[in-house]
């Protein structure tokens, strides 16, 4: 069973007969614009299977920019199976564009337009005379938001294997997408723009259960007010995304593993990604891998830790970080900034740090068996006081001279590191190449 009821001793389980079936709902219209009188409900079903509604268009529960009124929604859809809403346009609606509650189940909404509503589409709870069940197998795709009161997409703390395709948000009054049921769900080429606070929020509803995974693959997050993508599940994984132009920073989240994505102007205090800072929660593994940085106008990606929980050490591989700009962190790449000191380091793999490729390789001769190298692209990690990174430096012998020896780094410092050979008469040429 999908539920973990409690049951009866004598309880019977038996097939429910009072569905309506096979009903299909096409072109109803109700108001246009310049309407005088407002609906109550559009459309509403309960206990109903193999549903079709097709072109509604459904305009003003509401007066023109009026206030939110309760229950005042477009369509209602509670304890229904196989239902499909096909390009709906709901307007100026008092309350939700779809709501979805109950023991709903396979429920499609796809290639929609919500304009002025609470809440574009909502999961949400049932009425306590029936109080039995939560949406699960939803899909929502290719449909569009613009200027909700609230979060454009929004699922309260019910409803499992919600997947949303193609999606847009602009301009809502909250949130574009708010995240509050349990379980995995799912954003695939979805976009967030214009928010008033993230593009993207994942937080524990009124239960306080935590959510356990979200999944964001492609899309664009980006002009939202607060961040991008603000999460508190156990494990937000990111990949392929576009994030750009977020007031406080793309990401801020208390466990992610983000790859393959692009960061450009984020964040004008925190940086590109924020690690814990705007959660109560303890903070899970974090990892940042094949990303691209550009143009970004502080410390990034910028690692915060929540004080008091302690993760895995967080990995960062295979990163670009292109053309930023370290106001007043004296070139400062990675900010690991710790509120305990208990918190594990970094782990770090071949990551470039700019463009500049004088800075990151080049020639040296050695003198004596030593040569000291300066470059900008030696960089710190600040825990309170600076202390040296570990860089990775790779050293290929390109004219031999003099007597050979072995080659290796003998000290690291900011801005420096000093190239070895355990022979004192090795004149050779080296080509270094540093990477993180």
């Amino acid at each position: 069973m999908h539920y973990d009821f409690n049951v009866a001793d004598r309880a019977e389980v038996g097939k429910f007969t009072s569905f309506i079936e096979n009903v299909e709902i096409q072109g109803l219209k109700i108001n246009s614009f310049g309407y005088a009188n407002k609906f109550w409900r559009g459309i509403s079903l309960n206990f109903c299977s193999n549903v079709r509604i097709v072109d509604a268009f459904l305009i003003g529960s509401r007066d023109v920019n009026g206030s939110d009124i309760d229950g005042a929604g477009a369509i209602s859809i509670r304890n229904a199976y196989d239902v499909i809403i096909d390009r709906a346009r709901a307007n100026e609606i008092g309350w939700y564009g779809v709501s979805l509650s109950g023991a709903s189940q396979r429920i499609t909404i796809t290639n929609c337009i919500f304009e002025k509503c609470r809440h574009s589409t909502s999961l949400v709870w049932q009425s306590a005379d029936f109080n039995y069940g939560e949406p699960h197998e939803i899909l929502i795709s290719n449909s569009t938001s613009s200027n909700s009161t609230l979060s454009g997409f929004e699922a309260h703390d019910t409803g499992r294997d919600v997947t949303y395709i193609n999606c847009q948000s602009f301009d809502s009054g909250d949130n574009g997408f708010q995240i509050r049921n349990d379980g995995v769900t799912k954003l695939i080429h979805c976009s967030a723009l214009r928010s008033k606070y993230d593009g993207l929020k994942v937080v524990s509803g009124t239960s306080g259960k935590r959510i356990q995974s979200v999944y964001v693959h492609g899309g664009e997050f980006a002009h939202n007010k607060r961040y991008g993508i603000n999460s508190d599940a156990e494990m937000c994984l990111i990949d392929q995304v576009d994030f750009h132009d977020n007031a406080n920073s793309a990401i801020s989240a208390a466990g992610a593993v983000v790859t393959n994505s692009s960061f450009n102007r984020n964040g004008a205090n925190n940086g590109a990604i924020t690690y814990g800072l705007s959660t109560n929660v303890p903070v899970t593994d974090f990892t940042v891998s094949g990303n691209r940085f550009y143009y970004d106008p502080t410390r990034q990606p910028y690692i915060a830790q929540a004080k008091g929980s302690y993760p895995e050490p967080d990995r960062f591989k295979n990163m670009q970080l292109i053309n930023n700009l370290f106001s007043g962190y004296a070139g400062v790449a990675l900010v690991y900034a710790l509120n305990t000191g208990l918190v594990p380091h970094p782990y770090m793999e071949n990551n470039h740090f700019d463009t500049n490729y004088a800075s990151h390789r080049g020639l040296a001769t050695l003198i004596a068996g030593t040569a000291t190298v300066n470059s900008s692209y030696v960089y710190v990690l600040d825990n309170g006081s600076y202390r040296a990174t570990n860089p990775k430096i790779k050293l290929t012998v390109t004219n031999p001279k003099g007597t050979r020896g072995a080659l290796y780094i003998d000290k690291v410092a900011p801005g420096t590191f000093t190239i070895k050979s355990t022979s004192f008469a090795d004149i050779s040429t080296v080509l270094w190449e540093i990477t993180y």
